[in-house]
C-alpha cells in the first residue's frame, strides 16, 4: 500500500463519522422524549473491531455504549484500540446473535440501538429486528445501516476478484485490493465508487467488500422487515437522497408518484439513485417522527448546531489585521456551498463556533441586530432548519445539559456512575440561555448587541 492511500485512511479513520453516530440528534427525530434523569445508553450491534463505534464514544464523552459481535478476536482488538486510546464510556460484550443471551438491558431499555448491517447467521433481518425489540425503551430508535447498491459492491468485489484469488490469504488479498483501487483512482479520481473503496480503513474496506455471503438490501426487503417485526418507519438519515421532487420528473409524473404510498415513493428514488447504503431510523409502533417544525413556536424552541455540519471559512490578510471574507457550509461529504449575504449568513457566522443549545430567540436577535427584518429573520431560521443544518434537541435533553454544567460550575453536585441529576422546571428555565462568551475582541457597538448563547465574530 503506498503512502497516499494510508495517508488517506488515517484521514478518514480520524473525521469519518457514520450516519447517525450522534445519539441525541437522533432520539431528536422521535416524537417521544427521555423522562428518566440518567446518561443515555447505546446498544451497537454487530461492532465488529469497534471502528464506528469508537469514533462515537469518542466524540459524546457523556454516553454510555455498549458493542456486541460474535467474533472474541474482533472484540479483543475493539478493547485494546479503546484502551489506547483512552475511551472509558464503552465497553464490549461477546454475544450469540442468534439467541442474544447473555446480553443484560438497562432499566427501561436501551434509548438508541445501533445496527450495522445483519450480523446473525441464523436469523433474517426481520427475525433480528424482532428480537431487539424488546431491548428497546420506549422512547427509543433504532438507527439502521444496511448494504444496498449492489453495483457499488459487485464492482469492487468484482475488481477485486480480478487481480487476486479468492482463496489466496487475506493479507495478500488485501494488499493487491488495495493497490489496484489506487491506481483506479488515479486513472478516474472522479469516480465515486473507487474513492469512497479508497478512502476506508483496511478492517472496514475488509468487512464491506471481501466478506462472502454479504446480504444486499432494497427498499421492499426493508419495509417487509420492519413491517413484519411490528416496528414503525421513522426516516432516513439523509432524506436529501430520498426526495423525488429532485429526480428531474415532469409535472404529470410529480403528481403521480405524490400519490404513491410512501415506500413506493422510495422505490422510484432508489432505483433512480441506486444509494449504495441503506441508512434509516426505526422505532416501535408506540413512537412516531417528530412533528414538524413550527416557525410560530421558534422564539421559545432550542436548537443545536447539527454534528455533521461542516464549515469553512475564507479569510484574508492585510497589514495588522485579517478580514473574514466568506464562508462555505456543507452536510457530511457533500460538496462545501458557498453562502451569499443574507440573514443566514451571519447566523452561520455566529453559529460554526456555538457549542451549546441556543434558543430561537437569541439567533433572531442576532440576525435583526445586523439589520435582517424579524420576518427575514424567521424565515433563514425555517431555512436552517429545513436544511438540516440546525436542529431541535428534546428539551429533556437541554435541561440536561444546563444540569450537568450547573454541576460542574458549583461542584455542589457529587458525580454517581455517570448519574445527572435533572433540575427542577424553574431552575431548569433560568439555566437555558447560556453564559456569553467575552466580548471583549468585539467593537463596543457591536459587542452590545449579541444575544446570550450565541457567538460570533466581527467582520
Amino acid at each position: 500500500m503506498n503512502q497516499n492511500t494510508q495517508a488517506l485512511n488515517n484521514a478518514a479513520e480520524t473525521n469519518y463519522q457514520r450516519d447517525g453516530f450522534d445519539a441525541r440528534l437522533v432520539l431528536s427525530y422521535g416524537q417521544k422524549s427521555r423522562t428518566l434523569p440518567r446518561s443515555i445508553n447505546v446498544l451497537d450491534v454487530g461492532c465488529s473491531r469497534g471502528n464506528d463505534v469508537l469514533r462515537s464514544a469518542d466524540v459524546q464523552h457523556d454516553v454510555n455504549f455498549l458493542g456486541i459481535d460474535s467474533s472474541a478476536n474482533a472484540l479483543e482488538e475493539a478493547r485494546l484500540e479503546a484502551t489506547s486510546r483512552g475511551i472509558e464510556n464503552i465497553t464490549f460484550k461477546q454475544v450469540d446473535f442468534d439467541s442474544l443471551s447473555g446480553l443484560e438491558t438497562p432499566e427501561a431499555g436501551f434509548d438508541l440501538i445501533q445496527v450495522n448491517g445483519n450480523p446473525s447467521s441464523g436469523k433474517s433481518f426481520d427475525e433480528l429486528l424482532t428480537a431487539l425489540r424488546p431491548l428497546l425503551s420506549e422512547h427509543g430508535l433504532m438507527s439502521v445501516t444496511m448494504p444496498g447498491g449492489r453495483a457499488h459492491f459487485a464492482m469492487i468485489s468484482e475488481a477485486i476478484n480480478g487481480v487476486i484469488e479468492r482463496n489466496a490469504p487475506l493479507r495478500e488479498r488485501l494488499e493487491a485490493a488495495r493497490d489496484h483501487i489506487d491506481r483506479m483512482v488515479q486513472e478516474d479520481p472522479t469516480n465515486p465508487d473507487w474513492r469512497k473503496a479508497s478512502l476506508l480503513v483496511d478492517a472496514e474496506f475488509v468487512d464491506s467488500y471481501m466478506q462472502i455471503g454479504e446480504v444486499h438490501m432494497d427498499v421492499a426487503a426493508i419495509w417487509q422487515a420492519i413491517e413484519a417485526s411490528g416496528m414503525r418507519f421513522i426516516r432516513w438519515h439523509d432524506n436529501k437522497t430520498w426526495n423525488f421532487e429532485s429526480l428531474g420528473l415532469t409535472k404529470s409524473e410529480l403528481e403521480r408518484v405524490r400519490s404513491l404510498p410512501m415506500k413506493e415513493q422510495f422505490r422510484i428514488v432508489e432505483e433512480a439513485q441506486n444509494p449504495a447504503e441503506l441508512n434509516f431510523v426505526i422505532s416501535l409502533s408506540s413512537n412516531a417522527p417528530r412533528e414538524r417544525f413550527d416557525l410560530t413556536k421558534a422564539g421559545e424552541t432550542h436548537f443545536m448546531v447539527h454534528p455533521e455540519t461542516v464549515f469553512g471559512v475564507t479569510t484574508k490578510n492585510y497589514w495588522g489585521s485579517t478580514h473574514l471574507d466568506g464562508l462555505t457550509v456543507r452536510r457530511g461529504e457533500e460538496q462545501p456551498v458557498a453562502v451569499r449575504p443574507s440573514p443566514a449568513l451571519s447566523a452561520l457566522y455566529a453559529l460554526r463556533d456555538q457549542r451549546e443549545p441556543f434558543s430561537g430567540l437569541n439567533l433572531v436577535e442576532l440576525m435583526t441586530a445586523d439589520g435582517a427584518s424579524l420576518e427575514d429573520a424567521l424565515m433563514a431560521l425555517h431555512q436552517l432548519m429545513g436544511l438540516e443544518l440546525i436542529y431541535a434537541p428534546h428539551e429533556f435533553d437541554v435541561a440536561q445539559f444546563y444540569s450537568a454544567m450547573l454541576a460542574q460550575r458549583t461542584s455542589e453536585l457529587e458525580e454517581h456512575n455517570d448519574v445527572i441529576v435533572t433540575p427542577s422546571p424553574s431552575l431548569a428555565h433560568d439555566l437555558l440561555v447560556p453564559t456569553p462568551e467575552p466580548a471583549a475582541a468585539l467593537p463596543k457597538e457591536k459587542a452590545e448587541n449579541v444575544p446570550q448563547g450565541v457567538q460570533r465574530e466581527s467582520k
